[in-house]
C-alpha cells in the first residue's frame, strides 16, 4: 500500500496530462514521418488493425478547448463562423443555465 501511495498514485493522478505532454513532444519531433511507431499511434497507413495497433492507440479527450485549438490550427474560422462565435461566447452561454434560478 505504501508503494502504491508513493509511486503509483501520483502518476495515475496526472496520466492524462503526462500523455498529452508526451504527445506534444512527439508531434514537435521532426523525425515523426520516419517513425513506424508513430504511424501506429496516429493510425496512419493502417491497412489491417491488429493487437499491436490496438495497444498503442491513444486518442485525446475531445473538449471545447481542443475543438477551439483545432479550428485555429486548421484555419477554419471563416468556414465555421457560428461555431467560432459559440466557442468565444462559451463562458457566457454556460452561465445561462443559472437564469431560471434568479
Amino acid at each position: 500500500k505504501r508503494f502504491n501511495r508513493i509511486y503509483i498514485q501520483p502518476i495515475l493522478e496526472n496520466v492524462h496530462s503526462l500523455l498529452e505532454d508526451a504527445r506534444k513532444r512527439i508531434l514537435e519531433d521532426n523525425k515523426q514521418t520516419l517513425s513506424p511507431i508513430l504511424d501506429i499511434i496516429y493510425e496512419r497507413n493502417i491497412v489491417k488493425p491488429d493487437l499491436q495497433h490496438s495497444l498503442w492507440k491513444y486518442r485525446p479527450k475531445i473538449n471545447l478547448e481542443h475543438l477551439s485549438q483545432r479550428l485555429q490550427i486548421g484555419g477554419h474560422n471563416e468556414k465555421y463562423p457560428a461555431l467560432v462565435f459559440f466557442l468565444k461566447e462559451e463562458t457566457s452561454l454556460r452561465a445561462t443555465k443559472y437564469l431560471p434560478s434568479i
